[in-house]
């Protein structure tokens, strides 16, 4: 899940509206799957707390399980700058 905003707000009537109904895609994975969640958007990174499939989390931070940096601009189709990726970090222990 990339995002919460507000293309969908006449709709659904509130960003809070987007969020809960985005978050049942979340919920729906099972616990067997994989949900990977933007943790630099609040509203994506609280879907964690309703699936009960493993989360991934990424972030353009350090804050995620996966994350890049140093990301200028990315365009479509095909061009795009230099952006380091960073691979998940090892687990402790």
């Amino acid at each position: 899940m990339l995002n919460v905003g507000t293309a969908h707000l006449g709709e659904f009537g509130s960003r809070e509206a987007i969020a809960r109904t985005k978050s049942e895609l979340p919920q729906a994975v099972p616990q067997s799957g994989v949900v990977i969640l933007n943790a630099d958007d609040p509203a994506v990174a609280a879907m964690a707390e309703v699936t009960a499939a493993r989360v991934v989390r990424v972030s353009r931070g350090s804050t995620g399980d996966v994350w890049a940096g140093r990301c200028r601009w990315m365009s479509w189709p095909g061009r795009s700058s230099p952006c380091t990726r960073v691979l998940p970090r090892p687990k402790s222990g």
